[in-house]
């Protein structure tokens, strides 16, 4: 979104921010270590081809066999990727489930 010179001069003297989300549930994440990138999808996925933890969850044990659609879903949406459900699950059949894969899918679109 685009913001007026007068807008954004009232905002630099009021010190307040430019109205961008900073919650935690909006920036994007690694769903193997749980580290924090904001809104940086080229730094989420050149640290995807090269983190090698176990998937992040505190307090519960690795899974045995490859997220389900419906987690592999929620897992790109908890990583920022809003698109929908439905294109979610495009993705990852599109990608034959591999996380890794549709994040670099989604990342190119």
């Amino acid at each position: 979104a685009f913001i007026s010179l007068e807008d954004l001069a009232r905002h630099l003297v009021d010190g307040s921010t430019l109205g961008g989300s900073s919650k935690l549930e909006d920036t994007l994440r690694c769903h193997r270590c749980g580290q924090l990138f904001g809104d940086s999808m080229r730094q989420l996925l050149l640290h995807l081809r090269r983190c090698e933890a176990p998937e992040f969850d505190a307090g519960s044990p690795p899974p045995v066999a490859a997220p389900s659609t419906t987690s592999a879903v929620e897992l790109l949406e908890e990583m920022g990727f809003r698109c929908g459900r439905e294109a979610l699950e495009d993705v990852l059949l599109h990608t034959k489930g591999s996380i890794e894969r549709a994040v670099e899918f989604l990342s190119a679109q």
